[in-house]
């Protein structure tokens, strides 16, 4: 019989996406699966446009998900833009925001621009948590993307020691599917579920609610939606995360 491993890679090879956009896009799409947050992106404008289609792809509500950007410009590109990342974070506290995902293109990560170290030291002067993604497009396409940017929020967001609950799972990386329908999909995923008497108790990440990721780790298993990406994240070596089942949406 074969087993999981070798049933997985031979559907990788068979349903490999011929095009796939940068890492960049990928943790765009994932950040913004939390509903109210705000994503920052520390990129060039045309970079920007990425946020914006992946704020489609999410379905996000314009009234209260925010995209940001620094909007780099040549100078900041050759000399750095630490300084007007820090000033626009401090802009933010504006908006009253819960959250802030800040993620960063290519440039700003070559000329060697630390977005960890710029939200560690703004994070004291707003009122509201700072997850920085480095997420450049060189990084990966956007499946690598997805993977980084819930490692940041696993690392950044879940709380370890939550009581077991029994029957329930954490759904992952809904999102990452060519399949335009995929929401339907996942509505249909999770009204199978409620039917065969499990909990969901998270959904990484499409209409995530942040207080979700506290009840991540209380998941008793894990089902990862598509073979394109969240397998790390149901590996996740934190123990968060027990994974039970691969299941393929429909691409």
């Amino acid at each position: 019989m074969t087993d999981t491993g070798e049933l997985m890679t031979a559907t990788a090879q068979r349903c490999h996406d011929p095009y796939l956009r940068c890492a960049f896009y990928g943790a765009a799409q994932t950040a913004l699966g939390v509903t109210g947050c705000c994503v920052l992106a520390h990129s060039p404008q045309g970079c920007y446009q990425l946020v914006n289609t992946a704020f489609g792809w999410q379905d996000a509500d314009y009234t209260e998900t925010l995209i940001l950007s620094t909007k780099l410009c040549e100078d900041e590109i050759v000399h750095g833009g630490e300084e007007l990342l820090a000033r626009t974070i401090l802009e933010t506290q504006e908006l009253g925001v819960p959250i802030m995902f800040v993620i960063s293109a290519c440039g700003p990560e070559v000329v060697g621009d630390d977005i960890v170290a710029v939200c560690e030291d703004m994070s004291s002067q707003v009122n509201f948590r700072i997850v920085p993604i480095k997420c450049a497009g060189f990084r990966g396409d956007q499946n690598d993307g997805t993977d980084i940017a819930l490692d940041a929020m696993l690392k950044e967001l879940v709380v370890d020691g939550g009581k077991r609950v029994s029957r329930s799972v954490c759904l992952i990386a809904p999102h990452a599917n060519s399949n335009p329908t995929w929401m339907g999909d996942l509505s249909w995923v999770k009204e199978i579920l409620n039917r065969m008497g499990a909990q969901v108790l998270a959904t990484l990440t499409h209409d995530t609610a942040l207080g979700e990721f506290r009840e991540v780790s209380s998941a008793e298993s894990c089902i990862v939606l598509s073979h394109d990406a969240g397998q790390k994240a149901g590996d996740a070596p934190t123990g968060l995360l027990v994974p039970a089942l691969l299941l393929f949406l429909a691409t």
